[in-house]
């Protein structure tokens, strides 16, 4: 490694965000030019090989360097042109870099579990299929609409690798991976019509709505969520939180019904431990709260004190299909629900 590419490694790792800031503000435009050109690839390719040889650590702190990275150049272009359009292939590799992160934290994760537990039969089998979850979602969204875990598709078996880009591999790869506005199917189009309001904008970088399941583990239902170890799921759940809290959202729609307690509500079993005030039932169609903070016990999976949710919304939805049983037309929630909670309820 040569020795610029450590001592930018280094800052990148241990600097805070109010830093970063403070750099980008006294760079020149060769400067970033130069961070841009010589690092963000290297940091990428790195990554890359690492994930690839199962050093999901490694390939973790080299997608956090291209992320910081890529963020300080999306940062400097803003400062000195707020007027500027987002350049949409460097809003794609930022987005590239973030999945390719949350990946590998979510690697990171189980692999921090097999350490601890020996898993049985069942489990090696789930955690070898890989992981999935939506490419694209942007921060500080209007909506962000979660569900339990993405189901297993047998004509994909595996996870593709990240590879370079301009690749077959590569190709495929992004092809796993859509975005949130690109998923179609009986799942994904009642769920789309919920939020067709923030999707209409004209680029993918001005989307507000996106989408993450609790557990990016490809299984058939969620009875086989419930056969994953307590300590399997908090660790995963730990990357998710994480994830939930940088995406910033104005109101979550979480559709599955069976797995509402995750977010708090059962106070002695917390999980992420939000402190949740109801709102109303709302029009029969779920339950709907306001974030308040965080609940102050050591039960909470992730030991926060505070949130960026505060001040968002909560709807915990029945499902489109709970269980399999069709809902009535009545009860399926509408891109009209979405806009009058936001009316009704949002505090800006």
């Amino acid at each position: 490694m040569n020795e610029k590419y450590l001592e930018l490694r280094n800052y990148l790792l241990s600097s805070t965000n109010e830093e970063r800031i403070g750099k980008v503000s006294e760079m020149t435009e060769e400067q970033i030019n130069d961070f841009y050109k010589i690092y963000h690839l290297t940091f990428e390719k790195l990554g890359d090989k690492k994930y690839r040889e199962g050093n999901y650590i490694e390939a973790s702190l080299n997608y956090e360097c291209e992320v910081k990275l890529l963020e300080m150049v999306q940062l400097f272009e803003f400062l000195h042109d707020p007027n500027e359009e987002i350049i949409q292939s460097k809003w794609e590799e930022l987005q590239d870099a973030r999945l390719r992160l949350l990946l590998a934290e979510y690697h990171k994760a189980a692999v921090n579990w097999e350490k601890q537990e020996t898993p049985d039969d069942f489990v090696t089998e789930v955690l070898k299929h890989g992981f999935w979850t939506c490419w694209g979602n942007n921060k500080d969204v209007d909506v962000l609409v979660t569900g339990i875990n993405p189901s297993f598709d047998p004509k994909f078996p595996y996870e593709p690798l990240p590879t370079f880009a301009g690749t077959q591999e590569s190709t495929v790869w992004h092809h796993f991976y859509p975005s949130f506005s690109e998923c179609r199917g009986r799942h994904w189009n009642p769920i789309l019509k919920i939020v067709a309001n923030q999707f209409r904008v004209n680029q993918p970088h001005e989307e507000m709505a996106a989408y993450l399941d609790l557990f990016p583990l490809r299984v058939t239902s969620q009875t086989d969520i419930d056969k994953i170890p307590t300590e399997l799921r908090a660790n995963l759940l730990r990357v998710t939180q994480k994830e939930i809290e940088y995406l910033r959202p104005r109101l979550i729609v979480h559709l599955n019904k069976g797995s509402w307690f995750y977010w708090g509500i059962d106070r002695e079993h917390p999980w992420m431990g939000y402190e949740l005030e109801k709102i109303e039932n709302y029009t029969g169609k779920g339950e709907l709260y306001h974030i308040c903070g965080m609940q102050n016990t050591d039960c909470k999976i992730l030991p926060l004190t505070r949130t960026n949710l505060e001040g968002a919304l909560l709807l915990l939805y029945k499902s489109q299909t709970p269980r399999g049983i069709i809902l009535q037309e009545e009860e399926l929630l509408t891109k009209e629900d979405i806009r009058e909670i936001f009316r009704k309820y949002h505090k800006p």
